[in-house]
């Protein structure tokens, strides 16, 4: 029978980019370049969450269900803003922007957890 092993994942280094890596439950993370104090921030923070979550990465679900559909829009509209954008304006972001004021109105306190695809079928319609 194999020992369980409870040490605290490697900080290590992608030799073909540089990068800083922890590797948890299976999954590589990325944490920028390699010995600087940002990628030590993001490792401590990722292996923190890790631990606190009894050694398994916390899911996506537990992380949102704090949310509300207007908070999630905002981070949306943050990113839309920059990828859309990128010097010339092609239509994306009043399409965007349209769909986002209807949600707001309808369902902008609705916890994340609550939104599901009965309420995205009211808000798009037949």
């Amino acid at each position: 029978m194999p020992r369980l092993v409870h040490k605290t994942p490697a900080y290590r280094k992608h030799l073909a980019s540089g990068q800083a890596t922890v590797t948890l439950d299976g999954r590589v993370f990325y944490l920028g370049p390699h010995g600087t104090a940002v990628s030590r921030a993001e490792y401590d923070r990722l292996t923190g969450e890790w631990l606190a979550s009894g050694r398994r990465l916390p899911s996506a679900r537990d992380a949102m269900s704090d949310l509300h559909v207007i908070e999630l829009l905002d981070r949306f509209w943050t990113f839309a803003q920059g990828h859309y954008d990128g010097g010339k304006n092609n239509g994306e972001q009043g399409a965007y922007r349209a769909a986002i004021k209807i949600l707001k109105e309808t369902y902008g306190s609705t916890p994340i957890a609550e939104f599901g695809p009965a309420s995205l079928m009211a808000v798009r319609g037949p």
